[in-house]
């Protein structure tokens, strides 16, 4: 991920009715997910924000496709939320997972 956003703070994880926030895991039980995105079936990955999509990496969804897959299509399952309140996890979270440099505004 070489191109990261530069930003003063996280955007706010969107609004839904499944429960996904920021740092959400989820885990693949599908073989069409495996095979159109080479996640292995039983691997979790971690869901963040990058203020225009849900995203983990290079994956991203919008929205309304992420909730259609996880309550409709049952392709990947909510396994847990991981607690991001540490400011170093939180910093590494955004860059690893969500492309995004937090900045501080001086």
């Amino acid at each position: 991920m070489s191109d990261l956003k530069v930003m003063a703070v996280q955007p706010p994880f969107p609004l839904n009715s499944i429960g996904l926030n920021r740092g959400t895991r989820i885990r693949c039980i599908h073989q069409d997910v495996q095979d159109q995105l080479g996640i292995p079936v039983g691997a979790s990955i971690p869901l963040g924000f990058d203020g225009e999509y849900i995203c983990c990496g290079p994956y991203t969804w919008d929205l309304e496709q992420l909730t259609s897959e996880i309550s409709q299509h049952k392709f990947w399952e909510i396994v847990e939320t991981v607690d991001l309140s540490d400011p170093t996890l939180n910093k590494k979270f955004a860059r690893e997972i969500e492309g995004i440099d937090l900045q501080p505004v001086h």
